[in-house]
């Protein structure tokens, strides 16, 4: 079966072929069909050709320009259909065979033998592509597609030759040209997207670290990034000073229509956006030490829009709210807030700091925010909510308030009158104009007020505030100008004797505390009026004073 017709070894200028001793055998003759019947080969072996192809490859130039075809290649490729195409699916050759040269990136002009696998017809910056030689060669006899051979590489497996050579490859100058090459590629699927999704091979410039597609964000000066974004989209501009919190690339079209593609977005997203604060909140403001005030102020500027484009979203609980990002933002920092430190000088500051909203208080008791300093969220009303929402307290309801009389007290015309004043009109305090009860009211305490109320001057009211386990005592010019105690059977307010006219906002407070679970400002300042005013003003605004009154003993 090793036996040869001359012609073959003539055909393949191959000397140790083994050849019949009969040069000039006619191929119509009737010898001819006998020998052949007998096993006498008319082409070589598949694989002994293959290994041919090597052989003449490695005898000959591999410079591309002054490169020679094997003439087993183009013997291979005139005889494939008629002898070689049956047995070629199960040969499994492992043999390079095919002339190819390596991706255009490396700049090489050595051909090199390939497997049809791992070469393509189309050049491209990742694999080895076919000569022009080879593929006009094949096409004048059948198409080389027959052999395994593809137009171009499937996009998962250009992408996992990146991968191999990332860190050689893969930079700032050549990302634009990877990705453009992976854009004319088949095979983007969602397994594909998923199977990336948390790979980082995008080049972040000015750095030499790679990021995750939800990590950076497209910005083109192309139009089909211009889109408005919808509202659960954030337009964060000003590229620079987002950089390290909210990262921007421009790889040019055909590179960003590839990372569009692959889910990297315009604009961070509301769950997007809520990560990167956590997660980039330390490095962004680390190294702000080096950094100078104006660029301090600008960082605050970008967290602080950042916070505010997160709390104007619409539905903001949809988006926020899911698991395990709900938890995140509970338990980890990223919320920006202030505080008055003072220094070792004497001189007072206001620092930043971020923190977990849990640490942070929401001031709606500006009076303690300056006596105890806590630290509060920035004065924007949107961050209010959004801190509210994971877990930030109103200071009011944190810090317990314990106003207490200090040194004597006495009975005064200015306390009987005020006594007398609360007693008429004490039925028009906790009611409607419809003279319905308020909700949320204490009767007893009412009762209280009714029948065992007292009301004196003293010569001076203490204020403890206590928050986070630290008690402060305030003096009297500092605090409220009354305070109402209250023991088992009876109430008493204490009025500060030096003050020149009364503070109807303190008493309304005071009594407010007392009657409610909780004070609203709205009741205190309409409890304050209806103290302070005449009772005739009360009349004009529309309050049915005569009603509301008509069982008090009229003064």
């Amino acid at each position: 079966g090793d036996l040869h017709f001359p012609s073959v070894a003539d055909r393949l200028q191959w000397n140790q072929l083994l050849i019949i001793d009969w040069l000039d055998i006619n191929p119509r003759s009737q010898e001819y069909s006998f020998l052949k019947e007998l096993g006498v080969r008319e082409v070589p072996d598949l694989h002994k050709l293959i290994s041919r192809i090597d052989q003449e490859h490695n005898y000959g130039t591999k410079i591309k320009d002054e490169y020679k075809l094997p003439n087993a290649l183009i013997f291979f490729a005139e005889n494939f259909q008629q002898y070689y195409s049956k047995v070629w699916k199960n040969a499994n050759i492992k043999i390079p065979f095919l002339p190819s040269i390596l991706p255009d990136i490396n700049q090489s002009t050595e051909v090199i033998l390939t497997t049809s696998d791992i070469v393509f017809k189309e050049s491209g910056p990742l694999c080895p592509s076919l000569l022009p030689e080879v593929l006009r060669c094949f096409s004048k006899y059948f198409d080389i597609s027959l052999l395994g051979v593809k137009q171009r590489p499937l996009l998962s497996i250009a992408f996992d030759i990146l991968m191999e050579k990332r860190n050689q490859l893969l930079n700032v100058e050549s990302a634009s040209i990877y990705f453009s090459y992976f854009n004319k590629l088949d095979g983007l699927n969602r397994t594909f997207i998923e199977r990336i999704s948390n790979r980082a091979f995008i080049p972040l410039p000015g750095s030499n670290i790679y990021l995750k597609p939800s990590q950076v964000f497209i910005r083109s000066k192309n139009s089909f990034t211009n889109e408005i974004s919808s509202n659960n989209d954030l337009n964060i501009t000003d590229d620079m000073t987002t950089h390290g919190l909210i990262d921007y690339i421009d790889y040019g079209y055909q590179a960003n229509s590839f990372l569009l593609n692959i889910g990297v977005l315009s604009y961070p997203s509301a769950e997007n956006l809520a990560d990167l604060l956590i997660e980039r909140q330390a490095s962004f403001f680390a190294q702000i030490k080096d950094n100078t005030n104006d660029m301090i102020s600008i960082k605050l500027r970008v967290y602080t829009n950042c916070l505010k484009q997160l709390a104007a979203i619409s539905n903001i609980t949809k988006y926020l709210n899911v698991e395990p990002l709900r938890s995140r933002l509970i338990n980890k920092p990223w919320c920006l807030a202030y505080q008055i430190i003072e220094r070792s000088n004497g001189n007072k500051e206001r620092i930043f700091k971020i923190a977990k909203p849990i640490d942070i208080y929401l001031d709606d008791d500006h009076q303690s925010a300056i006596d105890l300093r806590p630290l509060c969220a920035p004065d924007e009303p949107e961050l209010t909510k959004l801190y509210e929402l994971f877990g930030s307290k109103w200071l009011s309801e944190s810090v317990k308030r314990t106003l207490i009389h200090r040194g004597k007290f006495f009975v005064t015309d200015r306390s009987k009158n005020l006594h007398d004043l609360i007693r008429h009109r004490l039925d028009m305090l906790f009611v409607n104009n419809r003279g319905e009860r308020l909700d949320n009211i204490d009767e007893k305490s009412i009762e209280l007020l009714r029948t065992k109320f007292f009301i004196y001057e003293t010569e001076g009211i203490q204020c403890q505030l206590t928050f986070q386990n630290r008690t402060i005592t305030l003096n009297s010019t500092e605090c409220s100008s009354c305070a109402l105690e209250h023991e088992k059977n009876k109430v008493t307010l204490y009025i500060q004797k030096d003050i020149s006219t009364l503070d109807y906002i303190d008493i309304a407070t005071e009594l407010t505390r007392f009657v409610y679970k909780k004070p609203l400002d709205a009741l205190v300042h309409s409890i304050s009026d209806k103290l302070a005013s005449p009772l005739e003003t009360l009349k004009r605004r529309g309050i049915p004073v005569d009603r509301l009154l008509k069982l008090a003993p009229q003064q």
